[in-house]
C-alpha cells in the first residue's frame, strides 16, 4: 500500500470505517484506500492468498492485489501500468530507486526512476513481450498459484519467465520481491520446518543474471551511485564502493553517490604551484564508468593520457585501453562498473595529494 511514502510507526492503527484508513495517534489521517464517495463498506477480509479487500453488499471495493508496494505473491496479477517499486534501503520503506513495472505495450521491465518525478531510464530488463512483427502484446503478468511467472499475450499464447519450479507450492511459501538493490527475486520458505535453518526464505531465481552490466542509463547514475564502482556479489546482486579519494555523500547510506575528499575543478590551485605536485592518479584495472566521456584522444600512450588529464583541470578520470585510446571524464562519474571484458584496461583517477605546503625557508639559519 501507498505507505511507503510515509514509514510508520507501530502506535499507527488500519481502521475500517467508509474504507481503509491509516491514522495516528492523534491528527489527520496518513493513507486511506481511496473508495469512493456513498459506497457502503460491508467488512474487511484477508483471503488464504495474501489478498486483503474491503467488501461492499455484493462488490469488492478495494484490494491490496491491486496496490502491490515491493512484493507480489501467488495468484497476484500486474495490468497494465501496475507497478511493483522497491525500498530504499535494506532498513528503510520508503521508496527506492527501482521499479518493475508491466508497460502499457504489454512488456515488463524493470528500471531505475528518477526520483522526485516519473521519468523511468532505460531498462535493465526486459520480457520483449511488447507488440511485434510476429508476436501479439501482453495483456497480464501473473505470478501464478504454483510459483510460475508468465506473461499472458493478447492471442492466448503464454510468455514463461520461469521454465522450471521444483518446488511444491503443497510444501512451501512463495513470494516475489524487487530488492532495493533492483534484483527481482523469486523466493520460497518452508511450509514446516525441522530447525531453525531450515525455516527461511531462499531464492531460487532472479533477473537479471548481471545488474550492472544490463544497465547503461543516459540520464541518471546508473544501478550504483555517482562516481561509486559496482561489482558483482552473491545471488546476481550488486556491490557498492566508492573509489579512493572519495566518500560517501550519506555516511548513513552505502548505496548513496559518491563525492571527492578535495576540490576538482578550474580556478582553486594555489598559482604557481606545478599541478604534478598537487595531483597523482590512482590507477584501477578493469573499471570503467560508461556515457562520462567528453573526449575521446587517439592515438595516445599512456604516458599522454595521464599528461592530457593532470593538465586538464575539468578531468576527474582518464580511460586508457585498446593500446592508443584515451577517455577524459568529469564529475559525476556515471554507469561505474568492474567489468573483466575491458581486458586490463585502465582508470586514472586524479586525486589530490596531501596539503602542498611551499617551503618558507629555514628560520633556524644563523644570519652572519
Amino acid at each position: 500500500m501507498a505507505t511507503t511514502l510515509h514509514p510508520v510507526d507501530r502506535n499507527y492503527n488500519f481502521t475500517l470505517i467508509k474504507g481503509l484508513y491509516l491514522l495516528p495517534p492523534q491528527g489527520e489521517q496518513l493513507w486511506s484506500s481511496g473508495i469512493r464517495d456513498g459506497a457502503l463498506v460491508n467488512g474487511g477480509l484477508m483471503d488464504d492468498n495474501g489478498n486483503f479487500m474491503v467488501l461492499g453488499s455484493n462488490s469488492t471495493l478495494w484490494e491490496s492485489f491491486k496496490f502491490p508496494v515491493d512484493t507480489i505473491l501467488p495468484t497476484q496479477i500486474l495490468d497494465k501500468g501496475m507497478v511493483v517499486s522497491a525500498k530504499q534501503s535494506e532498513t528503510s520503506f520508503s521508496i527506492g530507486r527501482y521499479i518493475l513495472v508491466f508497460q502499457c505495450d504489454g512488456n515488463l521491465v524493470s528500471t531505475t526512476i528518477n526520483l522526485l518525478s516519473d521519468h523511468l531510464n532505460e531498462p535493465y530488463y526486459s520480457t520483449g513481450t511488447a507488440a511485434g512483427v510476429s508476436s501479439s502484446p501482453g495483456v497480464q503478468f501473473v505470478f501464478n498459484e504454483s510459483g510460475y511467472f508468465l506473461v499472458s499475450r493478447e492471442n492466448g499464447e503464454i510468455y514463461l519467465l520461469t521454465q522450471r519450479i521444483t518446488a511444491s507450492a503443497k510444501d512451501f511459501y512463495f513470494r516475489a520481491t524487487i530488492g532495493f538493490d533492483g534484483v527481482f527475486a523469486h523466493y520460497l520458505h518452508p511450509k514446516s520446518a525441522s530447525n531453525d535453518s531450515d525455516a527461511k526464505w531462499t531464492s531460487v531465481w532472479f533477473v537479471p543474471d548481471n545488474i550492472y552490466s544490463a544497465s547503461l542509463v543516459s540520464a541518471s547514475s546508473g544501478v550504483c551511485g555517482f562516481s561509486s564502482i559496482c561489482s558483482l556479489g552473491g545471488g546476481g546482486r550488486p556491490t557498492f564502493a566508492c573509489p579512493k579519494g572519495y566518500t560517501l555523500i550519506n555516511l548513513n547510506d552505502e548505496y548513496s553517490d559518491c563525492k571527492p575528499n578535495s576540490t576538482l575543478s578550474c580556478g582553486d590551485e594555489p598559482s604557481g604551484v606545478p599541478v604534478e605536485d598537487l595531483y597523482d592518479f590512482e590507477e584501477l584495472i578493469n573499471v570503467d564508468w560508461p556515457l562520462a566521456d567528453y573526449a575521446l584522444l587517439e592515438p595516445f600512450t599512456e604516458n599522454q593520457c595521464r599528461n592530457s588529464c593532470l593538465h586538464d583541470c575539468m578531468c576527474s578520470v582518464a580511460i586508457f585501453r585498446l593500446g592508443d585510446k584515451c577517455w577524459k571524464k568529469k564529475l559525476p562519474l556515471s554507469n561505474g562498473r568492474v567489468d573483466p571484458g575491458l581486458n586490463g584496461g585502465k582508470a586514472l583517477l586524479k586525486v589530490r595529494k596531501d596539503p602542498y605546503i611551499p617551503c618558507q625557508g629555514n628560520k633556524n639559519k644563523r644570519e652572519l
